[in-house]
C-alpha cells in the first residue's frame, strides 16, 4: 500500500519522508483498535504514524493507489471474481486492505 503525507502531518515529523510528495510503503499495521501504521520511505527511513479515518491521518493513501483500487474492484465486480487480499490476483498487501 502506498501512502503520502496526510492532512495531519506533524511538524515534529519534519522530512522523515524525504519531503512532501514522496511516496512511502506500508509494511505493518497495528491492531484495529489503534490503526497506527509503519511506513518505509524512499530515503530508507522507517517510522510509525497515525491513521484513524475519518479522524486523524498523518498519512493518506497515495492518489494512484486509490484509483487502482477502485479500478480493480470494478473489474472484479464485472467478472464476478472473488478473493481476499491474499489472492494472487491482487497486488495489494494485507496491510492495505485494512486501511
Amino acid at each position: 500500500c502506498r501512502v503520502v503525507r496526510g492532512r495531519d502531518w506533524q511538524v515534529r515529523y519534519g522530512n522523515q519522508d524525504g519531503g512532501k510528495g514522496n511516496v512511502g510503503t506500508v509494511y505493518k499495521v497495528q491492531p484495529r483498535e489503534t490503526f497506527n501504521v509503519q511506513i518505509r520511505w524512499p530515503n530508507g527511513n522507517k517510522n510509525g504514524y497515525r491513521y484513524h479515518p475519518p479522524g486523524t491521518k498523518d498519512v493518506e493513501l497515495e492518489e494512484n493507489e486509490v484509483v487502482e483500487a477502485a479500478a480493480a474492484l470494478a473489474v472484479l465486480s464485472l467478472v464476478g471474481a472473488t478473493g481476499g487480499s491474499d489472492s494472487p490476483r491482487s497486488p495489494r498487501s494485507r496491510a492495505c486492505s485494512i486501511m
